[in-house]
């Protein structure tokens, strides 16, 4: 009998070299990269709220594995970020893979917040008319 392994300890094993956390809305975010040199790109695209913090317990933890620049002749290495063990974005750059971050981040964010209800509105003009549309986001 074959016993698989726990799909966030899978994640965990990746080698994670450097990290941050944030706070939001009563949510602690963290953040761990493989590679040093590009969390500063990867902090860049946490979204706007999001407040540098200190704290190590985090309630969602986000990893982003970079593509090591060795590529092996015929062998295609990909970006990768999860959301605890979910893998949510695999691509050959990394600005797509940013991208996805800071979307599920602030959709998460939304979806998670304590004490905090988000309204997403809009307001359309057509010939000098106007509508508008509220829905929660």
């Amino acid at each position: 009998m074959m016993v698989q392994a726990d799909p966030q300890a899978r994640v965990d094993r990746l080698g994670w070299t450097a990290g941050h956390s944030f706070t939001a809305y009563g949510l602690r975010f963290g953040l761990r990269v493989n590679d040093p040199s590009v969390l500063a790109a990867a902090r860049a695209a946490a979204p706007f709220s999001w407040q540098a913090t200190s704290t190590g317990e985090v309630d969602v933890l986000y990893s982003l594995r970079v593509a090591s620049p060795i590529a092996h002749q015929g062998l295609r290495t990909y970006h990768l970020l999860y959301c605890g063990s979910e893998l949510l974005a695999r691509a050959l750059d990394l600005p797509p893979v940013l991208t996805a971050f800071t979307k599920h981040a602030e959709l998460l964010k939304a979806f998670r917040a304590r004490d905090y209800l988000f309204v997403h509105a809009g307001v359309v003009g057509w010939r000098a008319a106007r509508s508008s549309s509220l829905g929660a986001a």
